[in-house]
C-alpha cells in the first residue's frame, strides 16, 4: 500500500514538473514561435469569440496548444503579442482604399549576407513604387528603444510595446522625423518610409535589394531576452485594421 502511494506521488510530481517546464519554455517552442495559425484561422476564431462572447485569447490558446493540457502561459503570450498589435504597418491608399503591398511567409528562410542565418521577420514589398514612397507606421503604442544604422537592417527603428514586445522596422529610406530613444509613439504614427538601405558597414548604403520593409517581432521569455516569432499570420490578421493615408502628393 505504501509503495502504491509513493508511486502515485512520484507520478503526480513528474506530471506537475512536466507541465511547469512546458509552461516555462512555451515561448521558446517552435510551435509557438511559428505562429502557424493557417490562412484565415485567426479571423474565424476572432469572429466566433465576438459572437459567442468568449475570450479570444483563451480560445486561441486552446485551439493552438499541441498537447491536451490547459496552459495559461500560452494564453498570456498570445495576449501579449496580439493585444499590443493595433494596425498593419503600411497604410492603405485613402483614395482607392487598397493596400498596395505583397508579402509571403519567409520566416526562417535561409539568408547568407553576414554569414549563414535564418530570416527572422517578414518582408513587405511595395508594388512598383520607388524607395521612400510608402510610409511605415507603428503597429503599437510604445517607446523608441533603438534607432539608427545597422549593417544588416540599414536605417532601422525598434519600438518596445507596453507589454514588452519589440517591433523591428528595417531597411528604411528615411525617418519621418528625428526620433530619440525613450520617446513615446502611438499606434498608427508614421515612423519613416519603406526603403532599400542596409547590407553594408557603410552608413547610408542603398540599392543592394528591392525596396521593402523588413518587419520583425521579438518577445522576452523566461529563458531569453530576445526570441523572434513569425509575423506573417499576425500581419494577415491585422489587414482588417488598416490606417489610410493620402498618397496624392508623393
Amino acid at each position: 500500500m505504501i509503495k502504491r502511494i509513493l508511486c502515485l506521488v512520484m507520478v503526480v510530481a513528474v506530471i506537475s514538473l512536466s507541465v511547469y517546464l512546458l509552461s516555462e519554455s512555451v515561448g521558446q517552442s517552435t510551435d509557438f514561435r511559428d505562429m502557424d495559425f493557417g490562412e484565415g484561422r485567426l479571423e474565424k476564431l476572432y469572429d466566433f469569440s465576438k459572437n459567442s462572447h468568449l475570450d479570444f485569447y483563451q480560445l486561441l490558446a486552446t485551439s493552438m496548444f499541441r498537447v491536451n493540457i490547459p496552459n495559461k502561459k500560452l494564453e498570456e503570450l498570445y495576449r501579449m503579442v496580439l493585444g499590443d498589435f493595433k494596425c498593419f504597418p503600411i497604410p492603405a491608399d485613402q483614395k482607392t482604399g487598397k493596400l498596395e503591398v505583397a508579402y509571403e511567409n519567409s520566416w526562417k528562410e535561409q539568408r547568407s549576407y553576414g554569414g549563414e542565418r535564418v530570416h527572422e521577420g517578414c518582408d513587405i514589398m511595395g508594388t512598383n513604387r520607388p524607395s521612400g514612397y510608402y510610409p511605415v507606421i507603428s503597429v503599437s503604442d510604445g517607446v523608441v528603444e533603438k534607432i539608427g544604422w545597422l549593417k544588416l537592417g540599414g536605417w532601422r527603428i525598434g519600438i518596445r510595446s507596453k507589454s514588452g514586445v519589440y517591433f523591428y522596422y528595417a531597411h528604411l529610406n528615411d525617418y519621418f522625423k528625428k526620433f530619440k530613444e525613450g520617446e513615446e509613439v502611438k499606434a498608427g504614427q508614421i515612423l519613416g518610409f519603406m526603403g532599400d538601405s542596409g547590407y553594408s558597414e557603410v552608413e547610408g548604403t542603398t540599392g543592394n535589394f528591392p525596396s521593402h520593409l523588413h518587419f520583425g517581432v521579438y518577445i522576452r521569455t523566461d529563458l531569453s531576452d530576445e526570441v523572434s516569432i513569425n509575423p506573417y499570420y499576425i500581419l494577415k490578421f491585422y489587414e482588417k485594421d488598416l490606417v489610410y493615408y493620402s498618397y496624392i502628393n508623393r
